[in-house]
């Protein structure tokens, strides 16, 4: 069991960040292919973004219970915003969120900010910021060069449509975070730098 003080596989990838730049030609047909309104993906092509990332262990439990709250319907069999109902525990005997169970994260833009909480492996009904009701799943992946990347993986429909986005999140040799998404072959690459 990871101990408090124990260093994480991905702890690189925590801080805070803000947008430099991004793949100008393709968020466009990223953003329409994911049913993004067009007002919006006007808005979200000049906007700067702040992202923070921390480890879930640094949280109470009743502020992973807040940042737990972005969700719409009921959980699925395998989704809640306290999973204690899975087989692995995220608390320890005393009932302390067990370090790299999950993140912290918060984003903030000049119209939306976002405060939400993800545990590792545990499936979670979200309504994401441009208004979509996605299914999400955060895991750590290994990628092939050996970077260790933070996976989102996202489901939801468009017009009874189904739909999914895989977005990776790692820290490059420069030591900016590389925020990857993709869908139906479209790839949009988000560099931020630390703040």
């Amino acid at each position: 069991m990871i101990q408090a003080g124990d260093k994480l596989p991905h702890q690189q990838i925590f801080g805070s960040w803000r947008v430099c730049g991004f793949d100008s030609e393709n968020i466009n047909s990223y953003l329409k292919h994911i049913g993004v309104s067009y007002a919006i993906r006007l808005a979200a092509k000049n906007m700067s973004q702040d992202v923070k990332i921390n480890d879930i262990s640094s949280l109470t439990l009743s502020q992973i219970e807040t940042g737990s709250k972005n969700t719409w319907g009921p959980p699925t069999s395998s989704s809640s915003s306290n999973p204690s109902n899975n087989s692995q525990s995220l608390t320890d005997g005393e009932n302390n969120v067990l370090v790299g169970a999950g993140v912290h994260i918060t984003t903030s833009t000049s119209l939306t900010s976002t405060d939400d909480v993800f545990y590792f492996n545990v499936p979670r009904n979200v309504c994401t910021k441009d208004g979509r009701k996605s299914t999400v799943c955060f895991s750590i992946v290994e990628m092939e060069d050996g970077t260790l990347a933070i996976q989102k993986l996202e489901k939801w429909m468009v017009k009874n449509k189904a739909m999914s986005a895989k977005i990776l999140m790692f820290v490059d040799g420069n030591d900016q975070m590389v925020t990857r998404m993709e869908s139906a072959g479209i790839v949009v690459n988000r560099v931020h730098k630390r703040i």
